[in-house]
């Protein structure tokens, strides 16, 4: 997403560091006034509640009403809220999720790259990225349709799936590239090692809880698939990998590549997985993470 802001250098991180900063301030307030609304809670999780104990911030919302007016179905018009904040959430994944299968077509590491890294020339999005990850979220998103266990292990799958690939990179700062890595235009300092330590040992304990069981006594019909699905992951990546001759990744992928798009600059860095239109006027350095739009 940085590609596409002026000054993505700084602009990228500063826009990290303060989404974090707001959604603590934001988060803490509304978990607080959740938490001093519950009115019962054994009824949170009763099969005789409203709720059918499935949804419990749903019915610490009712039951708020409820003791308020003597009636809980006036809460209903406040659930439109987390409706209308959950649409907004998925449309920011479908945004996310499609540039990274853009960025990463247009270095060759995806199947099928070159109909993943192409630009509509009307809108200059990748408009078959954004519909390919819409596809494959609507096709994870069925089964939910059947089973309400479904519905956990789909966003425990998305949550420690989005911390794991966040954090790989803290990681290995941390560690292997603790003495080889090079600041760029902002950094944290002193303070990115203890940061990024905190940030991995916290991946690691939040990680441990989502793929813990939801329900006990745990069968098939509601186990946790979410330690399925990442490891399927992780495993599909690391034999990809590791195959052996030049079916391997580790043979032809050489990571993201730097370009220089537009008929002004001299320099012409061209990727064999991208092919620029007459109509790109701008400079991308993907290597370096910063973008300027003429």
């Amino acid at each position: 997403m940085t590609e596409e802001t002026k000054g993505a250098a700084k602009s990228g991180p500063r826009g990290i560091v303060m989404t974090v900063v707001v959604s603590f301030f934001v988060g803490f307030a509304y978990l607080l006034s959740l938490t001093f609304s519950i009115q019962d809670p054994a009824n949170l999780f009763s099969p005789e509640s409203e709720t059918g104990g499935g949804y419990a911030a749903a019915q610490v919302i009712w039951d708020a009403f409820a003791g308020r007016y003597g009636s809980g179905k006036r809460s209903i018009a406040l659930m439109v809220v987390p409706l209308v904040g959950q649409f907004f959430c998925g449309l920011a994944s479908i945004t996310s999720n499609s540039r990274m299968l853009y960025a990463f077509s247009r270095d060759g590491a995806v199947p099928g790259s070159r109909w993943w890294h192409s630009i509509n020339p009307k809108t200059q999005t990748p408009v078959a990225a954004v519909w390919c990850c819409a596809a494959v979220a609507c096709l994870l998103g069925l089964p939910i349709l059947d089973s309400a266990v479904v519905f956990t292990a789909v966003t425990s799958i998305a949550t420690i799936g989005l911390y794991i690939s966040y954090v790989i990179p803290s990681l290995l700062r941390i560690t292997v590239a603790r003495k080889t890595f090079q600041a760029g235009a902002f950094s944290l300092g002193a303070l990115s090692v203890p940061i990024g330590l905190a940030a991995v040992l916290w991946v690691c304990f939040i990680t441990v809880i989502f793929v813990l069981p939801t329900e006990f006594p745990v069968t098939k019909l509601n186990l946790n698939y979410a330690p399925v699905a990442v490891g399927v992951v992780l495993i599909f990546c690391t034999g990809w990998w590791w195959l052996p001759g030049k079916l391997g990744a580790r043979t032809w992928f050489k990571g993201p590549q730097s370009q220089v798009l537009g008929g002004q600059d001299s320099a012409y860095l061209s990727n064999p997985a991208f092919q620029p239109s007459p109509e790109d006027g701008f400079l991308v350095s993907v290597g370096k993470a910063h973008a300027v739009v003429a």
